[in-house]
C-alpha cells in the first residue's frame, strides 16, 4: 500500500475513532452537569461540536505534512475539509495553493483555475472572517471590500497563467504564484497613514515604525486561520500601539547619546534585544549611565559596526542591518 493510500485509511480510522471519542465526552459532559447518569443519546451539542473541532484540527495537521511554518509574514488558511491549503507568504510575495483528496479528483482544469483566481482576489473582510476574528484599527472601513492582495480580475488571471504548477507523488497538486513586486509597496501605503498618526501622538519616527513592520511582519496583520487557539493569538492593534510606545520610552533612555544616528541604532537593537544587551556590547556590564558616555566617543559607524558583529542574541545583529537597510523606502 503506498503513502497516499496508507493517509486515507489513517484518516478515514482516526475520523471514526474522533466522532465517537467526541461523543462520549459530550454525554460524560452532560451528565455531570445534570448529576444524573449517563443517558442513551443524551448529547450536549456545544460540547460535541467543540469536541470535534479539536479533532478535526489535529487531523488535518497529519492531513498535510509536513507542516507549514507559522510566522507573522505568513498567512495559513484551509477550506472547512481540509482538502485545500492556502499560505499567503507576505515576505516571499508569493502564494501557494495546495489540493488533495476528493476535491482534487473532482475538478476540472477549470475549476482550479476559478479557484485559484477566487482566492487571488479575496476581500479584506472575507480574510479576516475566515481567520476567525474582527479587524480592528489596523485596518479602516472604508479598505475591508478591497482585494487583500491589490489584484483585479484580470491581474489574477494572468497570475495564474504563469504559476507553476507541481503535483507530488503523494498525489498533492501545488500552485505556486509569484505576487507582482509592487504588492509589499501597495500593503505598506495603505497601512501608512495609521501609522502616521499613532506615531505623532507618541513623537516617534514613522519611518522607523514602517521599516520594523517591513522587516517583521511584511505589514501583514492576518492572525492565522489555521490556529484556533484564541489565546495564544496576537492582538494586532493593540501590540503596534505598545509597541511605539515602547519605542518611545527607548528614545528616552537613549537620550543623551549626541549623534542621531547612533541612538536610532541603539533603539533599534535594545527594541530587539533589550536594554541591557546592548549596553552590555559597550561595557561588559548592564549600566546605561556608564555605556551612554563610551558610545558618544563613537562614530555612528562604529557603533553600528559593533551592534552588527557582537549583538548574536535573538538575530540582533542582523536585525539592526534590515530594519535600517528600509529606514530609506519610508523617510
Amino acid at each position: 500500500m503506498d503513502d497516499f493510500k496508507r493517509r486515507k485509511v489513517f484518516l478515514a480510522i482516526a475520523t471514526w475513532s474522533l466522532l465517537f471519542t467526541a461523543l462520549g465526552l459530550s454525554r460524560i459532559s452532560n451528565a455531570e452537569t445534570s448529576g444524573s447518569a449517563i443517558q442513551p443519546y443524551a448529547s450536549n451539542d456545544s460540547v460535541l461540536e467543540s469536541n470535534l473541532e479539536t479533532a478535526l484540527e489535529g487531523l488535518s495537521k497529519n492531513h498535510w505534512l509536513p507542516s507549514e511554518p507559522q510566522t507573522a509574514k505568513i498567512w495559513l488558511s484551509y477550506s472547512e475539509n481540509y482538502a485545500i491549503k492556502r499560505v499567503i507568504d507576505f515576505g516571499k510575495e508569493q502564494v501557494k495553493i495546495s489540493y488533495q483528496g476528493a476535491y482534487l479528483v473532482d475538478s476540472s482544469p477549470s475549476a482550479l483555475k476559478y479557484n485559484v483566481e477566487r482566492f487571488l482576489q479575496i476581500t479584506v473582510a472575507e480574510a479576516y472572517r475566515l481567520a476567525g476574528v474582527e479587524p480592528g484599527l489596523m485596518v479602516q472601513p472604508k479598505h475591508m471590500n478591497r482585494s487583500l492582495l491589490n489584484l483585479s480580475h484580470a491581474q489574477a488571471s494572468r497570475l495564474y497563467f504563469g504559476a507553476v504548477i507541481n503535483r507530488s507523488k503523494d498525489e498533492v497538486l501545488t500552485i505556486t504564484i509569484k505576487l507582482p513586486d509592487d504588492s509589499l509597496k501597495k500593503r505598506a501605503e495603505i497601512i501608512q497613514p495609521v501609522i502616521d498618526k499613532l506615531a505623532q501622538a507618541e513623537q516617534v519616527s514613522a519611518a522607523l515604525v514602517m521599516a520594523i513592520l517591513h522587516e517583521e511582519n511584511a505589514f501583514n496583520f492576518l492572525p492565522n486561520a489555521a490556529s484556533r487557539d484564541r489565546a495564544n493569538d496576537i492582538e494586532v492593534d493593540i501590540d503596534i500601539e505598545r509597541n511605539i510606545k515602547q519605542l518611545a520610552l527607548l528614545n528616552q533612555q537613549f537620550s543623551a547619546i549626541e549623534n542621531d544616528e547612533s541612538r536610532e541604532l541603539c533603539v533599534i537593537a535594545a527594541y530587539r534585544v533589550g536594554v541591557n544587551e546592548v549596553v552590555r556590547i559597550f561595557t561588559g556590564r548592564t549600566s546605561l549611565s556608564q555605556a551612554l558616555p563610551l558610545i558618544n566617543q563613537l562614530s555612528s559607524r562604529q557603533v553600528r559596526g559593533q551592534l552588527r558583529s557582537q549583538l548574536s542574541v535573538k538575530g540582533g545583529g542582523e536585525y539592526v542591518q534590515q530594519v535600517t537597510s528600509f529606514l530609506a523606502l519610508y523617510d
